[in-house]
């Protein structure tokens, strides 16, 4: 018996040095992060390195316990990984450059509540927004809106339980991302509209409630080129890829500039107390902006082998397959690289082969080679 428990013990003690063995700590600053998918890329001294994010990791921003959603790319990082697993178990964040950061405008400071709202009587009360309580109240932002951007607004339901509207733009399509809406199939949020069809029946719909007590919530959408995200507290509410021209507005939320960011308001009063916007950095006059968009790929290998797959090139450099964050792409010597996290995937390098075509070469790192033809499907 006692030989037995001794074994155990040992296997057990064997066992934890191994997993303290197989963590490493590395330094680096991050590329991209993906709250909601748990995955992060950092680039140290020059490699990228793309891992899963534990559920349990433990997050700190300048020595204060923080949540995955608060990390934003630039950020320089302190970052311990299980090597064999490629699962983040601990993020120090030691620096911080966040893109955006110094050129945040406090749309509050401009809001001239009389010439600004189109429908329903706002008012300003010691620095808070109130809106009135009527059907489709809406108010314009006074800022003109960038071509990539992160809008904050800080929110509190006080009277009524319908909806709250953040007016939005994509490459110059308005729409709203609806927040708390009654709808035929109950209380949610999500986007309106997608292909003309209202949050509930175009699969963006998030159930159930936010704004409950009288409890303040931060409401964050981030809209780049053919994606639009928006949290709530950190929390996912909206991940979505496409055209723009399938974005639209519903009649009732209609504002007098059809270009123009706005707060809207459904027979309820609420109280906002930030609206911050920060432009992200434009890379539309990049020499290497021809590749940003969707593609198809014909790849074949030297075996022959050959079949088809679809990429999205991001103006922040990101690849893109089926939703999924491949790794990035740079130009370098009138050439583009693709560069993938996986270090088995190795690398491509891409060339223009007229307005919208593209020829590759990919490398592996066993050595395996494939050829890319290309064609853009959209920009």
């Amino acid at each position: 018996m006692n030989h037995r428990l001794s074994l155990i013990a040992c296997i057990i003690t064997f066992w934890l040095t191994s997993a303290e063995a197989a963590v490493v700590t590395i330094e680096g600053t991050i590329t991209s992060i993906d709250a909601a998918r748990r995955s992060i890329i950092v680039d140290a001294d020059g490699e990228q390195k793309m891992l899963d994010v534990s559920r349990k990791v433990k997050v700190s921003v300048s020595g204060k316990t923080a949540g995955l959603d608060t990390l934003s790319s630039g950020q320089q990082v302190k970052l311990s990984y299980h090597d064999d697993l490629e699962i983040v178990l601990k993020i120090d964040v030691v620096g911080t450059v966040t893109q955006g950061q110094d050129t945040a405008i406090d749309v509050l400071e401009r809001l001239d509540v009389e010439s600004d709202s189109v429908v329903g009587d706002w008012r300003l009360h010691d620095g808070v927004l109130i809106s009135p309580r009527v059907e489709g109240a809406t108010l314009e932002l006074p800022v003109d809106v960038p071509s990539e951007y992160d809008l904050i607004v800080r929110v509190r339901r006080r009277v009524g339980d319908d909806t709250f509207a953040v007016g939005l733009v994509l490459e110059g399509h308005q729409f709203i991302a609806s927040i708390d809406s009654l709808t035929k199939a109950g209380r949610g949020s999500g986007i309106e509209r997608i292909d003309d069809l209202l949050l509930f029946r175009n699969g963006t719909m998030k159930r159930g409630g936010l704004l409950k007590d009288g409890r303040a919530v931060e409401i964050k959408c981030e809209v780049r080129r053919g994606s639009v995200s928006v949290t709530a507290d950190g929390r996912q509410l909206v991940s979505w890829r496409g055209n723009a021209d399938r974005l639209s507005l519903q009649r009732a939320w209609v504002v007098r500039n059809a270009s123009a960011l706005f707060l809207g308001s459904w027979d309820t009063e609420h109280r906002i107390d930030r609206i911050e916007l920060r432009p992200t950095t434009d890379t539309s006059g990049d020499s290497a902006n021809w590749l940003v968009g969707e593609w198809e790929i014909e790849w074949t290998e030297q075996n022959g082998n050959t079949g088809t797959f679809v990429y999205t090139f991001s103006e922040e450099n990101e690849v893109f397959r089926d939703g999924s964050l491949l790794g990035r792409w740079e130009e370098k010597d009138d050439q583009v690289r693709v560069q993938y996290a996986s270090s088995k995937r190795g690398h491509v390098v891409v060339t223009r082969k007229g307005k919208d075509q593209l020829a590759g070469k990919h490398n592996w790192r066993s050595g395996r080679k494939s050829t890319w033809k290309g064609r853009r499907l959209r920009p």
